[in-house]
């Protein structure tokens, strides 16, 4: 959460969060449609968790893994 120090909450809803999976940097492996989700509500409850609820509704969280074509578009 260092990253975030000195945000006001309505800073923190006009931000993109973009992470990658360890274990997809570089292997080709995807994330399921679960392990995002698992990860997109952690993220969300530690953004609530600092900044509310609001904040955490708000902020915008991108996926950045392997994606091949065959990955499934939800």
């Amino acid at each position: 959460m260092g990253a975030l120090a000195g945000l006001s909450p309505e800073q923190v809803s006009n931000l993109v969060i973009a992470y990658e999976p360890v274990w997809a940097i570089g292997t080709g492996r995807t994330a399921s449609d679960d392990d995002a989700q698992q990860v997109n509500n952690f993220i969300r409850r530690v953004i609530a968790s600092k900044f509310g609820s609001n904040a955490a509704e708000a902020v915008r969280i991108q996926y950045g893994g392997s994606v091949k074509p065959e990955t499934p578009r939800g």
